[in-house]
């Protein structure tokens, strides 16, 4: 217990020295070892992901369709970081916890009939994209304005009421 209580410490030493702490820190549920676990996994090269859907299908939170004619399936993605797959999964466990958007997303997933895996990886797609937004930005999580952002998207989505004239 001794061990691993101080390789934590130094996990979390080294991870406050890393330029990009603070963004990987102010994810809801993180904590030091699971932040540091993200980072190093996605790594700190930001040109290996010039998308978020490129950091998505490496972290294989992306589904894959399969079309041919009339048939269509989408499955979970086999070609991917299976530790950065994990790590995703992981950290979008423990937001759907302490996160209420998270939550929502989750019991929305869980609604529409997906399997508690499925749920959890379309929740870690959602992170991996705001996680590069973040990573490209240099910004930290800011509830606030992920809230704004999400209903500024939703305004777009919903359609627009006809004022007809009499």
């Amino acid at each position: 217990m001794a061990n691993i209580t101080a390789y934590e410490r130094e996990v979390d030493t080294l991870f406050r020295q890393h330029e990009d702490h603070g963004i990987f820190q102010s994810l809801p549920g993180t904590g030091p070892i699971l932040g540091a676990r993200l980072l190093a996994e996605i790594e700190d090269c930001r040109g290996n992901f010039p998308t978020a859907a490129s950091l998505q299908a490496r972290a294989g939170t992306a589904p894959v369709t399969k079309r041919s004619g009339q048939y269509l399936s989408v499955v979970l993605r086999r070609s991917c970081s299976k530790r950065l797959r994990d790590a995703f999964q992981q950290f979008a466990k423990q937001s759907f916890l302490r996160n209420i958007w998270a939550r929502e997303y989750y019991n929305g997933q869980r609604q529409r009939g997906r399997s508690f895996s499925r749920a959890v990886r379309a929740l870690a797609n959602r992170w991996a994209a705001i996680l590069w937004t973040m990573w490209q930005k240099g910004t930290s999580y800011d509830e606030t304005y992920h809230q704004a952002n999400k209903a500024r998207h939703l305004s777009k989505l919903r359609p627009q009421s006809v004022v007809s004239s009499a």
